[in-house]
């Protein structure tokens, strides 16, 4: 698999290359729609909730195609389901059937632990010529008009059926979704591949369901990208589809989680009820399609993304609709499983079809999929590009944001969206900074510290073993191998030496300062030790932003950097919550991510006139002036001005990110955890001969 991913990359740079210049043929449709509001129109008709026919917990209600109600209920006994029914009812709520499930069904129904109000067993619920057809969390099960099963489908990834031109179309989810078409004679099921812009289409919005029929009478589905249109087709006597994108919503200015309902009239006019992502409004609209050679002028960018971490559809479209010049359209990977999204990504760039920045998620400090994207030379240098950029504030960044990422010729192709580290703290009595792996042993001797040689504590001393630039290394020279012997002879020690892991998810001052104020004394930063006594960290599962080499746009992916970060900016408000289990309240710190020295002292300022009472994981907050300060239980925690100086030259001093998955690092791992049985020297000996023929080869 490496040798796989490998050759793609070393394709991908050769294609990028000879497609930079390429112009794609302009599209049949701009997938952009223009939309005007509808002052009079009818709201959809709510689906009528009714008792349980039988006593037990209605759930959820859908309403079929012949106007009837069907309704889910089920009984429960503690927190165990002991019954399940169907009911079919009329807008009056009058019984007129009542369906069980299959008794091949019953039992995984049966098997379920759910409690009253879940919306659990009943998926989707239709009616055919020959009765009703349910689909439920075990699977599809079709009766006649009297309630008697016709047949089931015993099938747990079942998601949605309809009925369209005289075919029973199944969809399924699981590890891959899949399109049948049933019999519904018998329940014979016949998988129909999807052909066309891409397979992985299907979704819901609003209240709709996953597969339906427009007004034109074509099939349709929607996801957080857009419209399809599904068309049947039949490919030597087998069923066949193919899929068209009909619509962006992106670049027609809608926001996927703000339509409530949706109509398709026809392929070039959508109804739509929409609830404003920024003002709450509810509005109905009819959003007519673009044609190419009418679509606005304005600069278009492609922001690519391949992280699940966080949904960048609300980010996009309020930066769009301040943006009068620059629009941002999306390219969803994730849509994909995750094994084949970045393949599928690959193959994109080396068709051509290249964004202009993308979004990606290390994983860990294990993960090394993105050092491989940066060692292919197919990511802009954004030092330069955030440098020419006069509204950037380059000079303002943190350290931590720059240096770390930065390559020996002062160049950064990654900038890191949701900067994420670990920081060994130590006692301000027994250090005074960073310190060289000799100097650390020393200090732990005399404290009677444990100091066992695992691969944290040596993280960093290993790259002082190591220069890529020139191939060279020297791990077996026997000064390592003293450190890790000295270090292992004081593993059951008496852990008497003040240190703390300082974690750093979110870059916020609150969290700095109660990190510091847990332990005696104070505590500063020391980091991983090592030879030119640096500030290095151990790097965590971080969120990166790239600029494509190949980009024409790369000054408003820039642009759209700079609104990022001041979007993930730690909140200037004080939010208050309610603890229900303690009838108390507790603080609730501005969540966010620190890139400039700006954003410190402006947490700083939130909290003027203020103290913290810290007592456990319960943190409560008061004014300075307030009596019921003076009787909190808990710890007074005010933060100063010398907290957020020392929390700047702590984002400052960072000089290094140590990376788990890095090949070196990589290979003393695999080496570490074979170790039983072996001496240090034997282990070293092993690292000197595998990293050496690595940087060899990786020389060549």
């Amino acid at each position: 698999m490496k040798r796989i991913f490998a050759l793609i990359l070393a394709v991908l740079c050769l294609s990028l290359t000879a497609c930079a210049e390429e112009k794609d043929e302009p599209p049949k449709r701009s997938l952009v729609f223009e939309g005007e509001v509808l002052e009079e129109h009818t709201a959809p008709a709510a689906v009528p909730e009714f008792s349980p026919a039988h006593g037990g917990t209605a759930v959820s209600h859908s309403l079929l195609e012949n106007g009837s109600v069907m309704q889910e209920e089920i009984a429960v006994s503690g927190a165990v389901q002991t019954g399940f029914f169907c009911n079919v009812m009329d807008t009056d709520g009058n019984l007129l059937l009542s369906l069980r499930p299959a008794d091949d069904l019953k039992h995984n129904l049966s098997s379920y632990n759910v409690t009253a109000g879940d919306n659990f067993a009943l998926r989707d619920a239709m009616t055919d010529s020959d009765g009703y057809i349910i689909v439920t969390t075990a699977g599809l099960c079709a009766y006649d008009t009297a309630g008697a099963v016709r047949w089931t489908i015993e099938d747990r990834d079942a998601r949605d059926v309809i009925l369209y031109e005289d075919n029973l179309l199944l969809l399924c989810g699981g590890t891959e979704e899949t399109l049948y078409t049933v019999d519904s004679a018998d329940g014979t099921r016949r998988k129909v591949p999807l052909t066309g812009e891409m397979q992985n289409i299907f979704g819901s919005v609003g209240d709709g369901d996953i597969l339906f029929a427009g007004q034109d009478n074509a099939l349709y589905t929607a996801n957080d990208t857009g419209l399809y249109r599904i068309t049947l087709t039949e490919k030597k006597k087998a069923p066949a589809a193919h899929t068209e994108q009909i619509a962006g919503w992106m670049s027609s200015g809608i926001l996927s989680s703000s339509i409530l309902s949706l109509t398709v009239e026809n392929e070039n006019s959508l109804l739509l009820n929409l609830r404003d992502a920024l003002s709450g409004d509810d509005v109905f609209m009819r959003y007519t399609a673009v044609p190419p050679d009418r679509v606005p002028e304005v600069e278009y960018i492609v922001l690519a993304i391949l992280s699940t971490q966080d949904d960048y559809n609300l980010p996009v479209f309020a930066f769009n609709r301040q943006s009068e010049n620059v629009q941002v359209l999306l390219k969803d990977y994730t849509v994909y499983e995750e094994d084949r999204r970045y393949l599928i990504f690959n193959a994109d760039m080396a068709a051509g079809n290249v964004p202009d920045m993308v979004v990606m998620w290390q994983n860990g400090n294990t993960d090394n999929t993105i050092s491989n994207y940066e060692r292919t030379d197919i990511f802009a240098d954004l030092t330069s590009l955030m440098k020419e950029d006069n509204d950037f504030d380059y000079d303002g960044l943190l350290n931590y944001v720059t240096k770390p990422y930065q390559w020996d010729n002062g160049e950064q192709y990654l900038f890191p969206i949701r900067p994420q580290f670990y920081c060994l703290l130590g006692s301000e009595d027994v250090f005074d900074g960073p310190v060289t792996m000799d100097e650390y042993l020393d200090l732990c001797e005399a404290g009677r510290y444990a100091a066992s040689a695992n691969r944290r504590l040596f993280m960093s001393a290993l790259d002082d073993h190591c220069d890529e630039r020139t191939a060279e290394c020297t791990f077996n020279d026997g000064t390592l191998a003293a450190q890790m012997n000295r270090a292992d002879s004081m593993k059951d020690n008496p852990n008497t030496m003040p240190t703390a892991y300082l974690s750093l998810p979110s870059a916020y001052l609150y969290a700095y300062a109660e990190r510091m104020m847990e332990h005696a004394g104070t505590m500063i930063p020391i980091g991983l030790p090592n030879a030119d006594r640096e500030l290095n960290v151990e790097d965590a599962g971080t969120e990166f932003f790239a600029v494509m080499k190949a980009s024409a746009n790369k000054a408003a992916a820039v642009d759209f950097l700079g609104y990022l970060m001041e979007e993930n900016a730690p909140d200037t408000e004080i939010v208050h919550h309610e603890y229900i289990e303690y009838g108390a309240y507790f603080f609730s710190p501005p969540m966010g991510y620190t890139y400039r020295r700006g954003d410190i002292y402006k947490q700083l300022a939130v909290y003027e006139g203020k103290t913290f009472v810290v007592s456990g994981a319960l943190v409560s907050l008061y004014d300075d002036d307030d009596p019921a300060l003076q009787t909190a239980d808990g710890i007074p925690l005010k933060l100063t001005e010398e907290h957020a100086d020392a929390f700047c030259a702590l984002l400052d001093g960072i000089t290094r990110r140590v990376n788990e998955g890095s090949p070196v690092q990589r290979i003393f791992w695999e080496e570490f955890r074979a170790m039983e049985g072996r001496s240090v020297e034997s282990l070293l000996d092993m690292l000197q001969s595998r990293v050496s023929i690595y940087l060899a080869e990786k020389m060549d």
